[in-house]
This record gives C-alpha cells, structure tokens and sequence, in this order.
C-alpha cells in the first residue's frame, strides 16, 4: 500500500491500483481513489474527493473533515461488493454527486443518526 500527504495549497493526488491512503492536509484538495481499498482523507478546505476504482470486492472511506466538501462515486466504476463509507462530522454544507445512476435505481435508509444509500440493482 501507498501513504501520500499533499502540502499546504491545492493538491492532486490520485491512488494506485493498490491500497492508499491519501491525505491531502490544508487547502482545497482533489483525492482520487484508484481501485484498491482506500482511504481518502481531506483534511481542511473545500475538497473534493473522488470514487475512481473499479475493483472487486474493496472498501473505500471518503473522509472530508473541515471544509465544504464534495463526493464524487460513479456507479459504473464501482466493482461487485464494492462499498464507499462517507464520514463528515462537520456542520459544513456538503455535497454528494451519484453518476450513472438513475433516481428509481437508489433506496435511501436512516439508521439512528447515519444515512444509507444503496443501488437497487
């Protein structure tokens, strides 16, 4: 697995086809996940933080934390049991984007304080 820290500013960073963890520190970053089971962490700014894999079987954490944040998942990246955890604590106005995916294709479920959101395949 790969361990990458962006620097203060506006970082790019994008993943291997390996396990990563991606850290992109202050500023308003762009992570982007590659196949593998990731770790995305925005750090502080407005970041945007991208599903980019298509591998079986993996597990992605997309965590923004300070900052208004986006989240990119594209269906049609997502491998068989593939599954993408989004955390953000923050109170900050966030935003999640879902492509290649139609409004009749995604069941939405509240369980105690957490929002489920799956594809009706």
């Amino acid at each position: 697995y790969s361990v990458i820290y962006g620097l203060d500013g506006n970082d790019t960073i994008q993943g291997g086809v390996q396990n990563d963890y991606l850290y992109g520190g202050n500023g308003d970053d762009t992570l982007i996940s590659n196949g593998g089971s990731d770790s995305l962490y925005g750090g502080s700014g407005n970041d945007t933080l991208i599903y980019g894999g298509n591998s079986p079987n993996v597990y992605t954490g997309l965590i923004g934390e300070a900052g208004n944040d986006t989240y990119i998942v594209d269906k049609a990246l997502l491998g068989s049991l593939s599954y993408v955890h989004i955390l953000d604590n923050t109170n900050e106005q966030n935003t999640l984007y879902l492509k290649s995916v139609s409004a009749d294709e995604i069941i939405l479920k509240q369980a105690s304080a957490d929002r489920i959101i799956t594809f009706n395949d």
